[in-house]
């Protein structure tokens, strides 16, 4: 399957499970978590380290979300509860799904699926393709980037520059690496555009893209089917 179409199904299932307004919709929604939660289940442990955070913070604004609510509105507290508990469990409904499609880890070919796309729809806009590699070369680069980050906090506490106890103190003492920090990536993303360069880019009108991921019909038909379901969930259920 492509990562666009992956992408597609987590997020329309998401928004659905945001608009809907009858138990009787959330409900089948909550059928089909269930069974994606069997079929993952496999990645229940990572699943779990990446959902039990929210565990904390939604009731905290499901709380303060009440309190407003029954200063500001004339309703009861017993519609008040009940408008507050329906929209807190269809936000832990949205997040499971999101964070099921994040536990994957799937997602890494999901730029090179969009320079597929892209390229095969032909179209050249200079500027779009650029931020298609800004991001791209973000998310390549990133581990190298905390990597350089990481030796610079070891390289102070080796020079016996231990972390301050005081959040203030620490912020200030991070915030005197920066210009260092900065420095060392300067001079990184000035050989990354001089190899670019001398790899021909910016000569060339188009790139190319490998591996290409296509979008193939099957995929389409994936799209369509899924938003043909649960327009019709929406409309007769």
């Amino acid at each position: 399957m492509n990562p666009i179409t992956r992408l597609f199904i987590y997020v329309l299932l998401s928004l659905s499970i945001m608009v809907s307004t009858t138990m009787e919709v959330f409900l089948m929604h909550l059928c089909f978590i269930i069974i994606i939660l069997i079929y993952k289940w496999p990645l229940s442990k990572e699943l779990w380290s990446n959902f039990k955070p929210f565990l904390f913070y939604l009731p905290i604004s499901g709380l303060i979300f009440f309190i407003i609510s029954t200063i500001l509105t004339t309703k009861s507290i017993n519609i008040i509860a009940k408008d507050v508990m329906y929209a807190t469990v269809r936000l832990y409904a949205m997040i499971l799904v999101m964070s099921i499609y994040i536990t994957e880890k799937q997602s890494n070919n999901l730029l090179i699926a969009v320079r597929g796309l892209w390229y095969d729809s032909k179209i050249n806009i200079i500027w779009l393709d650029k931020i298609i590699l800004f991001f791209e070369l973000t998310l390549r680069l990133f581990p190298s980037t905390k990597q350089i980050w990481f030796d610079i906090s070891r390289a102070q506490k080796a020079i016996s520059k231990a972390p301050e106890n005081s959040k203030l103190k620490n912020t200030i003492n991070i915030s005197k690496s920066i210009p260092d920090y900065i420095l060392l990536n300067l001079n990184s993303t000035e050989k990354i555009v001089e190899n670019m360069v001398m790899r021909g880019y910016g000569k060339s009108a188009r790139r190319s893209v490998y591996p290409h991921i296509k979008f193939s019909l099957f995929d389409v038909y994936i799209c369509f089917f899924l938003v043909l379901f649960l327009t019709s969930i929406h409309s007769f259920v």
